[in-house]
């Protein structure tokens, strides 16, 4: 069972294009995130919710460790399980993951930029805070991409509850993560992180890392719409060549 958790301000239908070129039969699992799809509040705290994240795994999956695959928020909430629940993961993919930042210095300036994004959805709602998001230099490798996948991606960001987003924005930011970097070093065996290689900044995350990488050319932050079919490879290949 693979386990695929998306990013902010997507959707468990993030993942449909990269389901669609898994080998058939593949068992999958898409959680819809806590604060997206305006049913579930986050906890108040980036652990807190990586704990509450495992009873609900546990709950719907039973105790048999899983495979898990994560974008961004999702990547970052993967590592999380790693590092505080070990026992319910055996292997996990990264991708586009951010270890967490180091200082308390760097965590305090993220929580207030964090801040600005839940105010901004708050007091102008989701159509002003998809157009901020969307404007972010990060994305700017998805300008050439067709407009109905474009459209598609709005769309899923769109249908989300301003509230909700705002308390996912606050509790899960990186500005509340641990550093993870330690224990992304340690549990290497058991992760493979991957990035796109026209995203400088978190291929240069990943390269710095002890765990194995996967750069996948021509593409950017977010190789879910860019790449599903090279993603979905990927993904294939690393999980099979873990197999027992």
């Amino acid at each position: 069972m693979i386990v695929l958790l998306h990013g902010l301000l997507g959707a468990p239908a993030s993942f449909d294009a990269f389901i669609e070129a898994l080998p058939s039969g593949t068992g999958v699992h898409r959680p819809c995130l806590p604060g997206h799809g305006g049913r579930v509040a986050p906890a108040a705290g980036f652990e807190l919710a990586v704990d509450e994240l495992a009873r609900t795994l546990g709950d719907e999956l039973g105790s048999t460790p899983v495979d898990v695959i994560g974008y961004s928020l999702g990547a970052r909430l993967a590592l999380g399980l790693c590092a505080r629940h070990p026992q319910r993961i055996r292997r996990a993919l990264l991708v586009s993951v951010h270890p967490g930042l180091v200082s308390e210095d760097e965590r305090r300036a993220r929580r207030a930029e964090d801040e600005r994004w839940a105010r901004l959805a708050e007091r102008e709602g989701m159509g002003a805070l998809v157009d901020a998001w969307e404007r972010h230099p990060v994305f700017a490798t998805q300008a050439t991409l067709a407009p109905a996948l474009l459209a598609g991606q709005r769309a899923i960001r769109l249908a989300h509850d301003p509230a909700y987003m705002a308390a996912a924005i606050r509790a899960l930011g990186l500005g509340t993560m641990p550093s993870y970097r330690d224990v992304l070093d340690a549990l290497r065996g058991r992760l493979t992180l991957i990035a796109g290689a026209r995203d400088a900044k978190f291929a240069a995350l990943a390269q710095a890392r002890r765990a194995p990488v996967e750069l996948i050319p021509a593409v950017g932050h977010n190789p879910l719409i860019e790449a599903p079919r090279a993603l979905a490879a990927i993904a294939t290949r690393v999980l099979k060549e873990a197999s027992p």
